[in-house]
């Protein structure tokens, strides 16, 4: 008798948190996936690995609000600014005044951003000696988030 009343509130549970689930939107599950802090797998500039130059203690945090911070960001990131996804297929955001394509792993595992810095200078302020095609591949501060 309680293994049937345990069996049957397993399969409650489990159909509870199943429907949970399916109520987020595709934008709100990404939302959660990228709203953690990254840190520097290697950062790219044209096609020169700079990741030494400035880059090696980088972090970028985005939070679920639409703020994003920075540490160490080199030439390139100011300290904080604004995030959003800016088309439905999930594979572009803003970052304060530029847009970077993005391919965040389904599981939140790897981030990657691609943007181009070029005449109108480098995200929210920093210096403009920073012209180029970036890719930045991030990896989480905390693996288990």
């Amino acid at each position: 008798m309680l293994f049937r009343f345990r069996l049957f509130l397993f399969f409650v549970l489990l159909i509870i948190s199943c429907a949970e689930e399916d109520t987020l939107t595709p934008e709100e599950k990404a939302t959660i996936l990228i709203s953690k802090t990254w840190v520097t797998g290697s950062v790219i500039l044209d096609t020169e690995d700079i990741t030494d130059f400035g880059y090696r203690d980088f972090e970028l945090t985005f939070e679920p609000n639409g703020q994003w911070l920075a540490v160490n960001g080199g030439d390139v990131f100011g300290n904080s600014g604004t995030w959003e996804f800016v088309n439905k297929q999930l594979t572009s955001i803003r970052l304060s005044d530029i847009t970077a394509s993005i391919n965040l792993n389904p599981q939140g595992r790897t981030l990657q951003l691609q943007f181009l810095l070029s005449g109108e200078g480098p995200i929210n302020g920093r210096q403009s000696s920073t012209t180029g095609e970036y890719s930045l591949y991030l990896l989480p501060k905390y693996p288990d988030e």
